[in-house]
């Protein structure tokens, strides 16, 4: 994963496309496809699994 997928990934478990969008001063849309291509690269289904093991990744859980 690229280093902005994995930012947008740790934020994907608590705020909305929209929240994480307006924070980054990126479309919802971009966030959309950073969260697809995560969960491409990893193998996982839900934008939660994905969360956790970008926690999990960057040693903060």
């Amino acid at each position: 994963m690229t280093d902005r997928e994995m930012e947008i990934a740790a934020l994907a478990g608590h705020y909305s496309d929209a929240d994480i969008g307006a924070n980054l001063r990126i479309s919802p849309r971009t966030v959309q496809n950073h969260i697809s291509n995560g969960l491409r690269k990893t193998n996982t289904l839900t934008r939660q699994e994905l969360f956790e093991l970008v926690l999990q990744a960057l040693g903060t859980q």
